[in-house]
């Protein structure tokens, strides 16, 4: 069996046939594809145990090792071959990082297909953002978060903030090297008033990958900058593998997620920017984390899993989108995450089980999966939907809070319920909209019931009375539509 070069197809030979030997990767003679595999040119063990890789559009070149900067290749095309089709990552340290280290073509997306070895780590990052100061008037107060009148964070600017909305901002006097400071413009209040979401630093992940994320409070007279993350275009992106983690940060996608994953591959994402496809799953076997990241829909979650969003925002990019969920699927929303201005808000459907910590959700419109949440609401749980769950592990209180959205602020539909846990909440919930703070079934009236079928007055339509004494039980019904508020035990 004769063994064979790998020659980059880029790669011309000398006259007489001869290959340049210093653009000739890898340096080796390598023996062909093994029987039975067709279509896909051999791997070198080399390429799968390298654990750095850098990808450099403008300075690379597809013939060099890609082990450097300085000796980066100039297409994700070409570490995709090399990888090949099936084949497992297995480098010293069982981590292969890939650093993008400028923007990448849209005619040059990430398409791969292999594997990860035990407890291996894939990591795809963007190299340094470009950086330009944001305009924050030093003399005007920061607006600070207040959940309990619905006020979320604010920066006063110079000038106008619409340009801003969509951005990742940067506080660079409060970011260290290991915990950088950072936050999403949302939305323009007008009057050079720019929404932001939770101010977090992200200092890395704890024991078990467990996410790290810190608030801090921006101040005026910090410097900020805006960040122009590199982007990348997602593929055809398949990772199989028994146990393992695939991390994506740092970047800026132009075009939907989607992500296939065998059993056991769990998904962290920091500081992400980009329209949110869909996770397309094969099992229900997922951990997914998505920290501190800005996605404009549509959002589709496919198959089973577990769905942990922190901070961040989910931001309506227009004609605004739906929030889409599939049976199935848990969600958990925590630090002070903030939908913004979308179609049908948080729209629960029946089979999938959303967790509420600390989540605002502001300036819902009408619409979601089927236009069900035709008042947009903040949170409408769909008829017979049982799972609305507002529960927390990870932050310090427990409150759905948020305002401007165009229906109540939560809606439970017939024979669907809404529950809130008050052993971590014993304030009122204060989310609310035009229609009011709650609708059971469409009704604004409802009852503290004695039992199901003898409700005891009198009426409640705002938290405050839910969470007042006149219902020592806490717990709002409509007997017409046996639609119910009630405690999680």
């Amino acid at each position: 069996m004769s063994n064979t070069i790998f020659i980059p197809p880029n790669v011309t030979q000398e006259p007489g046939g001869a290959t340049p030997a210093q653009n000739v990767w890898p340096p080796e003679a390598a023996p062909p594809p093994p029987a039975g595999i067709t279509g896909v040119a051999f791997i070198s063990p080399i390429t799968l145990n390298q654990a750095a890789w850098f990808i450099d559009p403008v300075n690379g070149k597809d013939s060099n090792n890609g082990a450097t900067p300085a000796s980066a290749v100039q297409t994700f095309a070409e570490v995709s071959r090399r990888w090949g089709v099936g084949n497992v990552l297995a480098p010293p340290g069982n981590t292969t990082t890939v650093t993008i280290l400028s923007s990448l073509p849209a005619t040059d997306p990430l398409d791969f297909n292999t594997g990860l070895a035990p407890d291996g780590t894939l990591v795809f990052e963007g190299g340094p953002p470009a950086e330009s100061p944001l305009p924050v008037a030093a003399a005007g107060p920061v607006r600070a978060r207040n959940r309990a009148t619905n006020t979320p964070w604010a920066l006063p600017l110079t000038s106008a903030a619409g340009p801003f909305v969509g951005q990742r901002i940067l506080d660079v006097t409060q970011s260290t090297p290991t915990a950088p400071a950072y936050f999403f413009g949302i939305k323009d209040e007008g009057a050079d008033t720019l929404r932001i979401s939770e101010p977090v630093t992200y200092p890395g992940v704890g024991n078990d990958l467990d996410p790290v994320a810190n608030r801090f409070t921006p101040v005026a007279s910090d410097s900020y900058v805006v960040q122009t993350l590199v982007s990348a275009t997602p593929g055809a992106m398949t990772l199989a593998g028994d146990t393992g983690t695939v991390v994506f940060q740092d970047l800026s996608f132009g075009a939907p997620f989607a992500l296939i994953q065998s059993i056991g591959i769990q998904l962290f994402m920091y500081g992400v920017i980009g329209p949110f496809g869909s996770f397309v799953q094969l099992s229900s076997g997922f951990l997914n984390n998505v920290i501190n990241c800005l996605f404009r829909g549509p959002i589709d979650w496919i198959v089973g899993s577990f769905n942990l969003f922190q901070a961040g925002c989910l931001l309506a990019h227009a004609p605004p989108v739906n929030f889409i969920v599939d049976i199935s699927c848990t969600l958990r929303f925590d630090i002070d995450i903030i939908f913004q201005g979308l179609q049908g808000g948080a729209t629960v459907l029946t089979g999938t089980r959303w967790l509420f910590g600390t989540c605002g959700i502001f300036d819902s419109t009408p619409g979601g999966p089927g236009g069900q949440n035709k008042n947009g609401s903040g949170v409408y749980v769909t008829p017979s939907a049982d799972a609305a769950v507002t529960l927390t592990d990870t932050d310090t209180t427990n409150q759905i809070w948020g305002a401007g959205n165009a229906g109540a602020g939560i809606t439970v539909g017939s024979n669907g319920t809404f529950s809130y846990d008050p052993s971590v909440n014993p304030t009122p919930l204060s989310v609310t909209g035009t229609l009011g703070d709650f609708l059971l079934a469409g009704s604004n009236t409802s009852f503290a019931p004695q039992t199901a079928a003898f409700p005891l007055g009198p009426f409640a339509d705002s938290w405050a009375n839910l969470f007042g004494a006149t219902f020592p039980q806490h717990v709002a019904y409509d007997p017409i539509y046996n639609a119910w508020i009630a405690p999680f035990h």
